[in-house]
This record gives structure tokens, C-alpha cells and sequence, in this order.
């Protein structure tokens, strides 16, 4: 792992998925996923899975209790 690996977690990359990362800190780590087209896929397959989510079951809002 390199050193900027080191500074991006699983949870960073969920945050950035999920659009709860700060406004800030997002745009440092789009230049760091600039860098790495793997994670690019990778996000790009989670918000995919996420689409069929929501068209399968409708959004967040209507399953909460």
C-alpha cells in the first residue's frame, strides 16, 4: 500500500459513496480516486447495486420504520 493509501479507508470510500463525506475532504479524495481506476470500478459497481436497490424496493424512506 502506498502512502496515500494508507491515508483512505473502507469507511472513506463508503462515506463518499453514500455522499456523507465533507465537501472538503470529498474533493481531496476525487483527486486520489483519480489515481486509481480500480476504486473508480469499484464505486462505480456499488452505485449500480444501489440503483437496483432502490427500483427493487423502493428508496430508504419507504421501508424505514
Amino acid at each position: 500500500m502506498s502512502g496515500g493509501d494508507k491515508k483512505w479507508s473502507e469507511e472513506d470510500l463508503h462515506a463518499y459513496i453514500d455522499g456523507q463525506m465533507h465537501r472538503d475532504r470529498r474533493r481531496e479524495y476525487e483527486q486520489y480516486l483519480a489515481t486509481r481506476p480500480d476504486l473508480l470500478r469499484r464505486i462505480h459497481s456499488y452505485q449500480l447495486q444501489i440503483g437496483e436497490m432502490f427500483r427493487a424496493f423502493g428508496s430508504a424512506k419507504d421501508w424505514r420504520s
